[in-house]
């Protein structure tokens, strides 16, 4: 692939982990449910409305994912091609939750979907709802810029909580809120090893430029097309309270900011 090729992201990370297969025997593949109520009827743990959203204190935690000083990252990998994504399959390198009580853990989580009908401007509302998982039994996430850090409680993790707890509870939330998609994969990091949160790092750099281009040329597209109907219908443009079309203008502007706050991302990739 030459350097202005687009990355095929969901086969950037199915290579990925076929060569960890060949050089680490911690990895463990988990086939879940497909469908919305039989991943809920499959899961142990209070979701949803029958959880409440929890703060939990250091003596509280049973495993910590990605502290500070710890090696975290989380993206999303999409493709229009649904049988590309393995519907369902979690896989895990390195050790899981029950076996490494009173641990902090390096975190990786990469999210797979496939959906014909994805839209570029969904990328960001995918990637966003990574930060926003609430309601899990026993875990919370704790907000920092671009790091995910979460915790496990004790009273959830001496009873089981796993990856594939947390992978069921992903799969519910995203695939109630986002119709769009129709398969969805995940894959679960844990190692001691750096290298394999540096590869994992620079293969979610290249995903996010193509990402981040093609929501950029859409942007672009919108812009075009609201600018043109603005000026071919606006008779009064410098009156804003005799404008017809204050709301266009609005919007032009709304998207002007998101673009200057994209290209700004991509200068600091």
């Amino acid at each position: 692939m030459s350097e202005s090729d687009p990355i095929n992201a969901v086969a950037a990370i199915h290579a990925f982990i076929a060569a960890k297969k060949k050089t680490i025997s911690t990895i463990n593949e988990i086939s879940c449910p497909t469908s919305i109520d039989e991943l809920k009827k499959s899961l142990n743990f209070k979701y949803d409305e029958e959880a409440e959203t929890v703060f939990l204190l250091k003596e509280d935690v049973f495993v910590e994912l990605g502290p500070p000083q710890y090696e975290s990252v989380a993206y999303v990998a999409i493709t229009r091609t649904p049988t590309e994504v393995r519907d369902g399959l979690i896989t895990l390198i390195g050790p899981d939750i029950p076996k490494s009580e009173g641990k902090s853990m390096n975190f990786g989580q990469v999210l797979l979907f496939g959906g014909r009908n994805i839209t570029a401007l969904e990328y960001k509302e995918l990637e966003r709802e990574i930060f926003h998982l609430k309601n899990l039994e026993g875990f919370m996430i704790r907000a920092l810029p671009n790091k995910l850090w979460c915790r496990v409680s004790k009273g959830v993790g001496r009873r089981g909580f796993s990856f594939e707890t947390l992978g069921k509870a992903l799969m519910i939330s995203y695939k109630e809120k986002f119709p769009s998609i129709e398969t969805m994969e995940i894959l679960f990091v844990t190692t001691d090893a750096p290298r394999d949160f540096l590869e994992l790092k620079v293969l979610g750099t290249e995903i996010r430029k193509e990402y981040i281009a093609q929501y950029s040329t859409h942007l672009k597209s919108r812009l075009a097309d609201l600018t043109e109907k603005q000026r071919a219908d606006c008779t009064n443009p410098w009156d804003c309270d005799e404008c017809d079309y204050t709301e266009v203008c609005d919007e032009v502007r709304d998207i002007i900011d998101k673009m200057k706050a994209y290209h700004k991302k991509i200068d600091n990739l």
